[in-house]
């Protein structure tokens, strides 16, 4: 970009992804995360090495108006990452002025959608991984190729600096069995197969795209729609994700400007925080509605990993996952019986060690044409594991999960297939 500017004359700053560029870090790796989101190697957080590039982007926008790159470099220090050196060094000296002071993002919405890539990362607090609860989403017109692998209408979920479920983004080798043949599968993620198969590998192909997001203070709403990577198996996949934060406010009406960095960063933590023995009206919490119309009855298989054993309770069609520092539950809230079955590895192994997963499989065990999973996941911090029910609610034109616990009530609803607005969803329940 420095060559381009000073040997063409171009201004680079002219395209709008540049005025950017780091904000999917900032969003998909808050300080404290426990992994850098989706494609090859990001199980790890980001590594310092990523110091270099922001330092750029943050000094080559110092000074502009509205520039994001205040807030860049508050990341950039938050994860201690060092700067350029050598000649890169020398040219950021010599032609960059000095990067600007860090600015926390507490004025920033705590969610984002990249709809261009289609990522959705939806977060309760952006300044802590300690004390967020974070959905990362995938449904991309860019496909499931290359580093990015991950298939279309999956998830990973973090919360409290945890990592709770896990996507497969392990490599040995790029294209070995093991990452050809079980990384970029359907299987080993947290998504959806149908008769035990899974979406379309190795495909630039545009079959997955976000169609509709929401983001609130309260609660998000994405939609992402992946039929088209079914090849032909599905007539509809559309998967919303609700992630409920109850009594969120914005940062920005709850830190005053006037005080200092600190007692921002501080006062933003305090605010998005859930309080201990919090209800279900009150706790972040997951739910997800899967809209599922096969061409000929079929069954269908719900995915999710993890980095220990899952407790399962087949009759409850539930299952839960601890992990030193936080803990998540799930339950499946379907019209069918659900089989599960787990097993830990990976077929074929890698060529070299990495952290063991384990995967639970909630099969339908009658083959249907059309079905409405909700699934409600509830992550908590370790030690304060709530208690709590979910039970399916439907209307003529609407279908829900209705959640209690501790005296609290809380209804998600969403539109049945064939509404004039498939996207419309009601909340009634959650606190102000």
């Amino acid at each position: 970009l420095q060559a381009m500017e000073v040997g063409l004359g171009i201004d680079w700053r002219k395209k709008p992804f540049f005025a950017q560029a780091c904000d999917y870090a900032l969003y998909v790796a808050p300080p404290g995360s426990p992994n850098s989101g989706f494609g090859d190697l990001s199980y790890r957080p980001p590594s310092a090495g990523w110091g270099p590039m922001v330092e750029f982007f943050c000094r080559a926008w110092a000074g502009q108006p509205g520039s994001h790159a205040p807030y860049w470099q508050w990341w950039r220090q938050e994860w201690k990452m060092h700067g350029a050196g050598g000649i890169a060094g020398f040219l950021y000296a010599v032609r960059l002025p000095p990067p600007p002071s860090p600015k926390p993002p507490a004025d920033w919405p705590a969610s984002k959608v990249f709809r261009g890539i289609g990522v959705a990362s939806l977060h309760t607090n952006l300044l802590d991984s300690r004390q967020d609860v974070h959905l990362l989403f995938k449904s991309s017109p860019f496909g499931t190729q290359s580093h990015g692998h991950n298939p279309h209408n999956t998830f990973q979920l973090n919360a409290y600096g945890e990592e709770l479920l896990s996507t497969c983004v392990y490599r040995d080798l790029h294209g070995s069995p093991f990452h050809y043949q079980w990384a970029h599968s359907t299987m080993a993620h947290n998504g959806v197969l149908v008769d035990g198969q899974g979406q379309i590998k190795h495909t630039a192909a545009p079959l997955g795209r976000i169609a509709h997001w929401q983001l609130t203070t309260q609660w998000d709403h994405v939609v992402g729609e992946a039929a088209e990577a079914y090849e032909g198996r599905l007539l509809r996949f559309r998967r919303h994700v609700v992630l409920v934060k109850p009594g969120g406010k914005s940062a920005e009406a709850n830190v005053p400007s006037s005080r200092s960095e600190e007692e921002t960063k501080s006062a933003a933590k305090s605010a998005a925080a859930p309080s201990a023995g919090a209800g279900v009206g009150r706790t972040p919490l997951v739910v997800l509605y899967d809209d599922l119309e096969a061409r000929e009855p079929t069954s269908f298989q719900f995915m999710l990993h993890g980095l220990g054993p899952f407790t399962i309770d087949q009759p409850k069609a539930r299952l839960r996952l601890e992990r030193q520092q936080a803990g998540v539950e799930v339950q499946y809230v379907g019209p069918v019986g659900l089989g599960f079955r787990q097993w830990d590895g990976y077929q074929p192994p890698p060529t070299q060690e990495f952290p063991n997963q384990w995967h639970v499989e909630a099969s339908t065990q009658e083959k249907v044409r059309s079905l409405g999973m909700l699934t409600v996941i509830v992550p908590y911090r370790a030690g304060e594991r709530p208690t709590w029910s979910a039970r399916r609610v439907e209307t003529a034109t609407e279908v829900g999960v209705q959640i209690e616990g501790d005296g609290q009530r809380l209804t998600v609803w969403f539109a049945k297939p064939g509404q004039a607005d498939p996207n419309k969803i009601r909340l009634e329940g959650i606190s102000e």
